[in-house]
C-alpha cells in the first residue's frame, strides 16, 4: 500500500513538473512573440506603410506564427544571427506562414 501512494505521489510529482514546464515555454513564447512583433513593427514603420496598415499586419503575422510554430521552432529564429539562416526545415516553413497577412499590405 506504502508503495502505491509512493507512486502515486511521484506521478503526482512529475504531472506538476510537466505542466510547470509547459506553463514555463507558454509564457517564454508569448515573451518571443511580443518581441517579434516590436520587431516587425520598427521594420515596416521603415517602409513608410500606414500605422493601421503595419499594426494590422503585424497581428496577423504575429498570431500565424504562433499558431503554426513551436516553442523551440520561435526560439531557434530567435536564436539566429544577423545574416545567417535557420535551419532548412524551419525556412520552409517559415516560406507558407502570413501569406494571408500579405494582403493587407497591397
Amino acid at each position: 500500500m506504502k508503495k502505491l501512494i509512493l507512486a502515486l505521489g511521484a506521478v503526482g510529482m512529475l504531472s506538476t513538473a510537466a505542466l510547470a514546464q509547459d506553463k514555463k515555454e507558454a509564457e517564454l513564447k508569448t515573451d518571443l512573440l511580443k518581441n517579434a512583433r516590436t520587431e516587425l513593427v520598427d521594420q515596416l514603420k521603415t517602409m513608410g506603410l500606414e500605422e493601421a496598415k503595419i499594426t494590422q499586419f503585424a497581428d496577423c503575422y504575429i498570431a500565424d506564427l504562433d499558431k503554426n510554430l513551436s516553442y523551440k521552432e520561435l526560439k531557434e529564429l530567435d536564436g539566429v544571427s544577423e545574416g545567417a539562416q535557420p535551419s532548412e526545415d524551419l525556412q520552409k516553413k517559415l516560406m507558407t506562414l502570413g501569406q494571408e497577412c500579405a494582403k493587407i499590405l497591397e
